[in-house]
C-alpha cells in the first residue's frame, strides 16, 4: 500500500479471483454514486455450508446502515484511507477499518460486480468454527479498543 500512488487502493486477498472488468466496473459504480469505498458481491468456493457466509456477505452486509466491507475485496479512495488512518493494528482489522470508514464516509456494494473467494476456512474449521473465529477476533478488537490499546 505504501508504494501505491493511485487515487484508489484495491485490497484483494490472494485467494480471491477477480474478473478482468472488476476495477473498471467497481470504480465506475463508486464514482457514479459518490462513494468513498466499496465492495462487491462474492461467490465463496468450497463446501455447501460456505454458502451461508456468501449469503450473509451478499444479502446482509450491503443492507447495513454502515456496510461492512470484507477485507478480501475492498476498494477505497486513497485520501479517505489516509484520513481514517488505514487499517488499525487490531484483530479483525478489515472489519475495524470498515466500521471506522463508514462512520465518516459513504460506502456501499456494487451489485453488478462479482468476485470468487476461497471457502478454505469453512472447509477446515466448519461453519461454526469459522463463525467462532470471527466472533473471537471481533470481541478481541472491541476489548482492545475499550482499553485504549488501539483505535476501533
Amino acid at each position: 500500500m505504501a508504494a501505491a500512488d493511485g487515487e484508489w487502493l484495491a485490497f484483494v486477498d490472494a485467494d480471491t479471483t477477480l474478473r478482468p472488468t472488476y476495477l473498471t466496473a467497481l470504480l465506475g459504480y463508486l464514482e457514479a454514486n459518490g462513494l468513498a469505498a466499496g465492495s462487491s458481491g462474492c461467490r465463496i468456493t468450497g463446501p455447501r455450508r460456505a454458502k451461508l457466509m456468501e449469503a450473509t456477505i451478499n444479502r446482509v452486509f450491503p443492507r447495513l446502515e454502515r456496510p461492512i466491507l470484507p477485507g478480501f475485496n475492498t476498494v477505497v479512495r486513497r485520501t479517505v484511507f489516509d484520513d481514517v488512518g488505514g487499517f488499525p493494528d487490531v484483530p479483525n482489522e478489515d472489519t475495524a477499518f470498515s466500521r471506522r470508514l463508514a462512520r465518516r464516509y459513504p460506502t456501499g456494494y456494487c451489485p453488478d460486480v462479482l468476485v470468487e473467494s476461497s471457502g478454505r476456512r469453512v472447509a477446515a474449521d466448519g461453519l461454526t468454527g469459522t463463525l467462532w473465529h470471527y466472533a473471537t477476533l471481533d470481541a478481541e478488537r472491541m476489548r482492545t479498543a475499550s482499553t485504549g490499546d488501539s483505535a476501533p
